[in-house]
């Protein structure tokens, strides 16, 4: 139960106030940070790269891959996926105890 002055006051099992508080209070750093989003970190990290370093930075912190050339499905991976969907062969449950080579 809540009281006037910012502490909780333990309440006996009849419901009554015994008078004892506990003192918790939020620890304001760790309010802070978890007010912190993943995009907010993400543009803290940004903002301590060394701009003068030549490498490209592969953004591993967006949702979708796919909006960055580096992250492109090769054609050789597209042909595999079509080859076996087309062959038949693996468009049904494996069998419970597994597939073979996975085995």
């Amino acid at each position: 139960m809540e009281n006037g002055g910012g502490g909780l006051v333990v309440a006996n099992g009849k419901g009554e106030a015994e008078g004892r508080r506990w003192r918790f209070k939020p620890n304001e750093r760790l309010a802070a940070v978890n007010q912190q989003s993943i995009r907010g970190v993400l543009d803290i990290v940004g903002s301590n790269l060394n701009g003068e370093d030549g490498r490209v930075v592969i953004q591993l912190g967006h949702g979708d891959p796919s909006a960055f050339e580096s992250f492109r499905t090769t054609s050789t991976a597209e042909d595999a996926v079509v080859e076996s969907i087309r062959s038949g062969k693996f468009n049904r449950y494996p069998p419970s105890i597994g597939l073979p080579a996975a085995r």
